[in-house]
């Protein structure tokens, strides 16, 4: 039987937090149980990963890149708005994710080629996306238990 890497965390932080807490009496090893406590709630969500924030992540960046080209080809820059990879629309997620970084990192260096003027909208929108993408990062996060480590 496989049981799913995350209800095993769960399962590792329950029998830290229930039966070896009460077990040990040094604030130093008290202190180490609750920095693995701490690692643990926060490797449970990056362990597996999960198709929703890689799905969000695909859909903006296929917006921000639709957004880039159609800022090139208006200002006359087809050419290399032609040279921004298209993205697959089918596949492991992992693999859609990573073909928009490799077309957003595409689109950035040939952004170095035109006026400001035309680059601007397009660092913004591209900055946009980043700043929602490090956002849904923290959200995988749990709440530090570092208050509770310092006292061991």
């Amino acid at each position: 039987m496989r049981i799913p890497l995350d209800r095993l965390i769960d399962g590792a932080v329950q029998a830290l937090t229930e039966h070896v807490a009460p077990q040990v009496p040094d604030r130093c090893a008290r202190g180490q149980r609750w920095s693995v406590i701490d690692i643990l709630n926060n490797l449970r969500e990056r362990i597996d990963w999960k198709t929703g924030p890689l799905e969000d992540e695909t859909r903006s960046a296929t917006a921000v890149l639709a957004v880039v080209t159609a800022l090139l080809r208006d200002a006359g820059h087809g050419g290399l708005a032609a040279r921004i990879p298209p993205l697959p629309s089918d596949g492991p997620p992992t693999e859609r994710v990573a073909a928009a970084r490799a077309a957003l990192v595409t689109a950035i260096e040939l952004l170095a080629a035109v006026p400001p003027d035309v680059a601007a909208p397009a660092h913004a929108a591209i900055g946009g996306h980043l700043a929602m993408n490090a956002l849904r990062d923290l959200q995988t996060f749990k709440p530090s238990l570092l208050q509770e480590i310092s006292k061991g």
